[in-house]
Order: structure tokens, then C-alpha cells, then sequence
């Protein structure tokens, strides 16, 4: 009994394996082609379950999504004679697996051959522009330019040209290096004019400013000095106002002693002239009566 299970389970075992050697599945992202003795027999498609014969025939898969390929930089010589590094980019699908595998095999080979065309293509292009060409809106035709040549060889390897893009165009190392000096020199005279005319600028501000200034001070010291006059004047005045209300106070104070009754008065007319005449106080009678 035991040694019947496992002649099942041999059989069992052997027969899966036999069976399986018929099928293989074909994934929605795959395309395939069947190979009898390294030569094609059927190309399948779709998607599902496929047929074949075990042993003598092998499947070789393909991709059927939009594959990369990335070709190697490339130095373009423009017409204005400037050195340029181009790197592009081609988006590809391979539409018929049959002629793929009978031109190149494998992607690994495409990428070469392909490659080739593309940095080609892009020589002959790009060598007819300038460099302003390549930075304005002429970007996009010469894009268009380089596809259209490039999908002219697509039906040689059975695949589809999707889009063609150029990643990066940039000046070489050593051209970089003179325009960067070039610029440099540029922006430099640019900076000493712009540091000339300021400095002109700058003295024109300040002779205005001294000047502006001596005849801001000369014309305060004049005013300074009109307003100290008329202070002296305003002074002198009120000084000689002074000295006038002192007299008159000093010689009323004088009057009213004189005047004064008492037993050593000798107050007379002639007296008060005399008196008066020596306080400042001229009168004819006084000379007359004398």
C-alpha cells in the first residue's frame, strides 16, 4: 500500500512536469515569441494561456510598455562654430516582436544600434543651428527635426518612435571656461563704468553740498549779525532810557530837599538858580538875575 502512494505521487510529480513543458502564460505587459530550433514558429501578443511543444520549442519575452533609451552624450560642432554637449532621450515600443528578434534580438542591441542613429541624427540637426537657436523657442522644431529622422528607421527594427527628447545642451568644459572669462570681463567694465559714473556722481553731490552749505552759513551769519545790531540798538536805547529815569529821579529826589522847610534853609531864587544850573537845568532868568 505504501509503495502504491508513492508510485502515485511519482507519477503524479512526472506528469505536472510533462504538462507544464505544453503551457507558458503570457503577462499583459509581455509579448512573446515561440522558438523551435532557434527558429520563430508563432509570436503571441495577448495576454493568457499559450501552447507549446515541450523540448524542442523555448519563448523568448519582450517587453510591450514604452522602454527608455538613453544614448551617450554627444559633442556637436553648431554653425556658429561653438562646441555643445547634446544628451537625449528616445521613449520607443516595440510593435512587431517578429521583426525585433530577427534584427536585433535583444534590447541590449537595439540600445546600440539605435543609439548610433539617434547621436547621428542629432549631429546633422543640430550642426545647422546656433547656439541662440537651441535657447529660443526654435528649441521644439529642432526636436521635431531629429524625431522625424530618427522614426524614418523605426520599421528596420519593428519598434515604434514614441517621443525624442533632448535632455541637456550645454557648452563644453573648455568653451565654458572662455565664456565665463568673457563674461566676466564683460561684467567687469561694466561694474568699473557703473563705479566711475557713480563716483561723478558722488563728487557732483558733494560740491553741491559744500557749496549749498557756505551759503547756508554765510547766510546765517548775516542774519546773525543783522539781528545782534538791531539788539545793540534795542540795548543802547533801553540804556539811555535807564540813565534818563535816574536823572530824573536823582534831580526830583534833589528838588523836593530843596524845598524842604526848615530853620537852615536859605532858599532864595539865586540859590535855586545856581543850584539848578549846577544839576543840569539851564534857565535865562537865573543868568539874568545873577
Amino acid at each position: 500500500m505504501k509503495m502504491r502512494n508513492y508510485i502515485i505521487v511519482g507519477l503524479s510529480f512526472f506528469f505536472i512536469l510533462f504538462a507544464s513543458g505544453f503551457f507558458f502564460v503570457v503577462d499583459q505587459t509581455k509579448q512573446v515569441i515561440v522558438l523551435q530550433f532557434g527558429e520563430p514558429r508563432a509570436v503571441h501578443q495577448s495576454p493568457g494561456l499559450k501552447f507549446k511543444l515541450p523540448f524542442i520549442q523555448n519563448v523568448v519575452y519582450y517587453d510591450s510598455r514604452v522602454l527608455n533609451l538613453d544614448p551617450a552624450q554627444e559633442e556637436v560642432i553648431l554653425r556658429d562654430q561653438k562646441r555643445i554637449v547634446v544628451d537625449s532621450i528616445v521613449r520607443y515600443m516595440i510593435k512587431d516582436p517578429l521583426k525585433f528578434f530577427q534584427t536585433t534580438r535583444t534590447e541590449l542591441a537595439l540600445n546600440d544600434r539605435l543609439g548610433r542613429i539617434v547621436n547621428s541624427s542629432v549631429r546633422g540637426v543640430i550642426a545647422q543651428y546656433q547656439l541662440n537657436d537651441l535657447l529660443s523657442d526654435d528649441r521644439d522644431k529642432i526636436m521635431a527635426e531629429i524625431f522625424e529622422n530618427v522614426r524614418e528607421d523605426q520599421d528596420t527594427f519593428g519598434i515604434e518612435i514614441v517621443d525624442l527628447r533632448l535632455k541637456r545642451t550645454e557648452l563644453t568644459p573648455e568653451v565654458q571656461s572662455n565664456v565665463f572669462d568673457r563674461m566676466r570681463t564683460e561684467r567687469e567694465r561694466e561694474a568699473n563704468l557703473l563705479r566711475a559714473e557713480g563716483q561723478e556722481i558722488s563728487q557732483k553731490i558733494k560740491a553741491t553740498a559744500d557749496r549749498e552749505k557756505i551759503e547756508i552759513i554765510a547766510e546765517a551769519e548775516k542774519q546773525s549779525n543783522i539781528l545782534k545790531g538791531k539788539l545793540m540798538q534795542i540795548l543802547l536805547k533801553t540804556v539811555q532810557l535807564l540813565w534818563l529815569y535816574l536823572l530824573i529821579v536823582i534831580f526830583s529826589s534833589i528838588l523836593k530837599t530843596l524845598r524842604a522847610p526848615t530853620k537852615y534853609n536859605f532858599y532864595n531864587e539865586k540859590t535855586f538858580c545856581f543850584i539848578s544850573f549846577q544839576y543840569f537845568f539851564y534857565n535865562p532868568q537865573c543868568i539874568s538875575t545873577i
